[in-house]
């Protein structure tokens, strides 16, 4: 399902191309350009509860359809902005709209494409299932800034907004000519009581979740402070591993089970990120980073199969929203964290180690993972 690959390329097609637009022409400073770009990140947060029970009492494709509806809005704004340079403040605001907007039509595709893949998928292929579908939403994420660029450098920054637009209308068109499934019967749980089902599996993703962010973020300044060339190598590797093991591991989580998957991206993370802390060189840095990306490739799915074996189907949106919520805020939270750690350390890969530890917790927390068989039989 590659609805929610159009709301991840729209997230980061202007993440080359908008900044110097933010600053060169409108005379933004660092905080508002920061502002704007991760603007998003609080409307998708905020947008999760609701994303999900929409999809729960009005059905899966309503879901998606409206998310998309919405990311094409987004994709209008953008496109509008740059004709407004001439007033930077409208500009600021149509872009700031912009992304406030895509967050929310992320949080709604998301959540009710990923509920829709499990009701179809079956619980016997839904770990497989989701594992190709993050691998296609990933590397819209990672090969869209390139596009972005190329857009923007041959046509202006609004033809990234419009590329978003109609990309969204696409899906849409492609949408309609699909069956909606039957929305599941009986009352949805509160979204409190259905949080509380899933808290354990959340903090679980969440811990597991900040090694992008923390290898993105840090690479670069762990290799300028010590003096290494091509830093971009480390997020290359993460990035490949990542998606390599999604495509060729197929039913590992329904032949291991959750659980131990669960443990060995733990285990394999813990390994990277000691790998990257004590790294003598920058192949081996790199190396290590690729450890990391294997550690984190298969968490989704194995956590998310548990997930929706703890809810009746009627909440599965629900549940899939709250858990996505936790890694919304594992990753605002620890990343920063992480970056604390370093400047009180003078070193920047002390960032490293304290992404490591909040793996090494992630494996007793595996431990204590178990399924509810009484909801997953119901729900088959």
């Amino acid at each position: 399902m590659a609805f929610p690959a159009i709301s991840a390329a729209g997230l980061t097609m202007p993440l080359v191309a908008m900044p110097p637009f933010l600053h060169q022409r409108l005379g933004c400073e660092g905080f508002t350009i920061g502002l704007v770009l991760s603007a998003y990140a609080v409307s998708t947060l905020f947008s999760r509860p609701a994303g999900g029970r929409i999809a729960d009492r009005s059905g899966v494709k309503r879901g998606v359809a409206l998310g998309l509806g919405i990311c094409a809005v987004s994709g209008l704004l953008t496109g509008l902005a740059p004709l407004a340079a001439q007033l930077p403040l409208l500009s600021i605001f149509l872009l700031l709209i912009a992304r406030l907007a895509l967050g929310v039509g992320l949080a709604l595709t998301n959540t009710a494409a990923m509920s829709w893949l499990f009701s179809a998928a079956g619980p016997d292929r839904a770990a497989r299932a989701v594992g190709y579908n993050g691998a296609v939403g990933y590397s819209a994420m990672t090969f869209s800034p390139s596009l972005g660029q190329w857009l923007s450098d041959s046509f202006g920054l609004w033809s990234i907004g419009i590329a978003l637009m109609l990309a969204s209308l696409a899906g849409l068109v492609v949408l309609s000519r699909l069956k909606a499934p039957q929305i599941p019967r009986g009352v949805p749980m509160s979204f409190l009581s259905t949080f509380r089902r899933i808290a354990l599996l959340g903090l679980a993703l969440g811990l597991g979740s900040v090694a992008m962010a923390v290898i993105s973020t840090y690479s670069s300044l762990v290799f300028v402070q010590k003096g290494w060339a091509h830093a971009a190598w480390t997020v290359s590797a993460f990035g490949i591993a990542y998606i390599g093991l999604r495509l060729a591991s197929g039913d590992a989580v329904k032949r291991f089970g959750a659980q131990r998957v669960t443990l060995f991206c733990f285990a394999m993370q813990s390994i990277g990120f000691a790998g990257l802390w004590l790294a003598p060189s920058p192949i081996a840095a790199i190396l290590a980073a690729a450890v990391t990306g294997l550690g984190m490739s298969l968490l989704y799915p194995a956590l998310a199969v548990e997930v929706v074996t703890r809810v009746p189907a009627a909440s599965r949106s629900s549940a899939l929203g709250a858990f996505a919520m936790c890694l919304d805020v594992a990753v605002g939270v620890a990343a920063p964290l992480c970056g604390a750690v370093a400047s009180l350390m003078h070193d920047f890969s002390s960032a490293y180690w304290c992404a490591g530890l909040m793996a090494f917790a992630g494996v007793f927390i595996s431990t204590r993972l178990h399924g509810h068989p009484e909801i997953a039989a119901s729900n088959a």
